[in-house]
């Protein structure tokens, strides 16, 4: 009887170890996925942030060759509030 119940604790044990093995290595693999997303998100919002920069700079150029430079800030400005404040 305490022969059966000593196996039945080792096997018990056995599963335990098992099962956890399995938790880490799913662990592992999951929280590589999401600092994959985070590097993958970083890198599209900063593609984000330049390439709109670059479109509000080559529309202050264009405003600047036809108003002066205070008139051509203003109008800039006004066209990032309504694309931004709109949308």
């Amino acid at each position: 009887m305490l022969r059966n119940l000593t196996e039945l604790g080792i096997a018990f044990v056995e599963l335990v170890e098992a099962e956890a093995r399995s938790l880490a290595s799913g662990t592992k693999r999951t929280a590589a996925m999401a600092a994959g997303m985070v590097i993958l998100a970083m890198v599209a919002g900063s593609m984000l942030i330049i390439g709109t920069g670059l479109l509000i700079w080559a529309l202050y150029t264009v405003f600047d060759e036809y108003f002066t430079m205070g008139g051509a800030l203003a109008l800039t400005g006004a066209a990032v509030w309504l694309v931004f404040g709109g949308g």
